[in-house]
């Protein structure tokens, strides 16, 4: 994203790091974010594909770990990952149909916290 556009994040940014408000802000991450609904972590393999998701913002450490553990699974060794047996809670059917049409209003609402600030 150009540095020209400001973003409810290099908003942010400015206030807390005064010393930043002329670093020009290239890339800006937004969209939608992989929480599972028991924001816990989960791997496994389901016919025949291997999974590690949901990781609710803990991905650099876990990811790095759970790689390394989905790798000894697929080389037959299941006892490696630690969250095997882990259910995998689904939302609440009268809530969420599989399309997350509550996103939006989420967004929304975290971005007009940040013009607010």
């Amino acid at each position: 994203m150009p540095s020209s556009s400001r973003t409810g994040a290099a908003i942010v940014m400015t206030e807390i790091f005064p010393q930043l408000a002329g670093a020009r802000v290239d890339y800006v991450w937004g969209g939608m974010a992989g929480f599972s609904w028991d924001r816990l972590p989960h791997a496994g393999e389901a016919d025949g594909l291997y999974y590690s998701m949901g990781y609710c913002g803990h991905g650099v450490q876990m990811a790095t770990y759970m790689g390394r553990a989905v790798a000894e699974m697929m080389d037959g060794r299941p006892e490696a990952n630690p969250l095997r047996g882990l259910g995998f809670p689904k939302v609440p059917v009268p809530f969420y149909n599989g399309t997350p049409w509550f996103l939006p209003f989420g967004g929304a609402y975290y971005k007009a916290k940040d013009r607010l600030r």
